[in-house]
């Protein structure tokens, strides 16, 4: 599993890294327990945030984010969707 976490660390930075200028990603990671199974597993929730610039109704202009959400429970199906995308 450490082996996981590292991958998974080092394809998030170097998805960071290759990004727009306007564009960023951030990575939860989330540890839950299976009454089911009567063990833990993680979820992983990758958020990409895209920046816009808006005018308001006075005419200023603002910025704002947009997030687009992408769930995994597994960490290979993270994995996997990393470097399809690096």
């Amino acid at each position: 599993m450490a082996n996981m976490n590292k991958q998974i660390n080092m394809l998030f930075i170097k998805l960071n890294r290759q990004c727009k200028e306007n564009e960023s990603y951030m990575l939860n990671k989330s540890t839950r327990f299976s009454k089911e199974f009567g063990n833990t597993y993680n979820r992983y929730r990758l958020t990409k945030w895209v920046q816009f610039a808006e005018r308001n109704k006075k005419g200023d202009m603002k910025i704002k984010n947009y997030p687009t959400n992408y769930d995994f429970d597994k960490a290979v199906d993270l994995i996997k969707w990393m470097v399809d995308n690096v």
